[in-house]
């Protein structure tokens, strides 16, 4: 893996160390199956992320092509699945889909079930290449000019890891010379990966908190619409039902029944009655609550009972 060691790629990290060798060995499958990706160790403010960055090929019409990938390993990895990012340059055109967001971060979640501890990078990787096969990000042009962007890095970084791994020459009895144009351009090349590297990871972690916020949202929203519906669907039958009863009951017309005359006559001779009822009723009522009397209570019943005879039984009788 481009002579990096296990104890150098971990250096700084917060992964355990009883999972370093594990984890280790999975990124040495993963680089031995896509020779074009390459591992390394990423210190920011104190802290250190390993992460692993190149291209992968994917089929697009009938040509292969390289896509750019950034994987950053989280903390609790391989409990959680690498944080992906399709790094275009900028300015390229690509196509924005559920999996793949218009800031390059992919919605894994949409291509790979992640299971923790079973699911090795290999596997992991190779279902990103089989999905963006099946649904390439670009067209066969662009991913021709992509392609020799792709080969202009890889070219410069092989460069520099040359320039890296060559051993020194023997002195010689000359004048030092100053250093070669090409090793400063070398070192600018390497300060702009680590800056670029450093915004990428940043954008990663921007990118996941928004995605996660916006879910939770959309989650609370949509079942916020399932009760307001549900609820909606059931006053709609209740009222449906109402409706319905209030309209059989107008259509149906209420049959008139011929009355006698002497119906009418008591009837009318009856709503004369002050209340007699009501009266003798209050009468009882005040009596058993102790308000008036045993003397008061018959004094009153024989007067009721009294004058409703005079005014209107004994007329009715005659």
């Amino acid at each position: 893996m481009n002579g990096i060691t296990q104890q150098v790629l971990f250096s700084g990290t917060k992964f355990p160390e009883n999972y370093q060798k594990a984890i280790f060995s999975d990124i040495t499958s993963l680089v031995s199956f896509f020779p074009t990706l390459m591992p390394m160790n990423y210190p920011v403010s104190g802290n250190a992320f390993v992460l692993i960055q190149g291209s992968v090929p994917i089929t697009c019409g009938n040509s292969d092509y390289p896509l750019p990938i950034n994987m950053r390993l989280p903390d609790d990895f391989p409990n959680s699945p690498p944080i992906v990012q399709i790094p275009f340059p900028e300015g390229f055109k690509f196509t924005v889909s559920q999996v793949l967001g218009a800031d390059r971060t992919c919605n894994i979640s949409k291509i790979h079930q992640w299971q923790p501890r079973k699911t090795t990078l290999p596997i992991f990787v190779g279902n990103i290449v089989t999905y963006f096969s099946q649904y390439p990000p670009f067209s066969p042009e662009q991913g021709a000019i992509l392609a020799q962007y792709i080969a202009h890095i890889q070219s410069q970084m092989s460069q520099m890891r040359k320039a890296q791994n060559s051993p020194p020459a023997p002195a010689q009895p000359v004048a030092p010379q100053p250093p070669k144009p090409q090793l400063i351009e070398q070192k600018d090349c390497i300060d702009l990966a680590l800056s670029q590297a450093s915004s990428i990871i940043d954008q990663i972690n921007q990118s996941i908190a928004d995605y996660n916020s916006a879910l939770i949202e959309k989650e609370l929203t949509n079942h916020l619409c399932k009760v307001v519906m549900a609820r909606t669907s059931e006053l709609q039958a209740k009222s449906n039902e109402k409706r319905t009863a209030i309209q059989s009951m107008v259509t149906n017309e209420i049959p008139e029944f011929p009355v006698p005359p002497e119906i009418i006559k008591l009837a009318e001779d009856n709503s004369k009655v002050p209340f007699f009822k009501e009266t003798n009723q209050f009468l009882k009522s005040e009596f058993h609550e102790h308000n008036i009397t045993v003397d008061q209570y018959i004094n009153g019943v024989r007067t009721l009972h009294r004058r409703h005879f005079e005014m209107y039984l004994y007329p009715m009788a005659s």
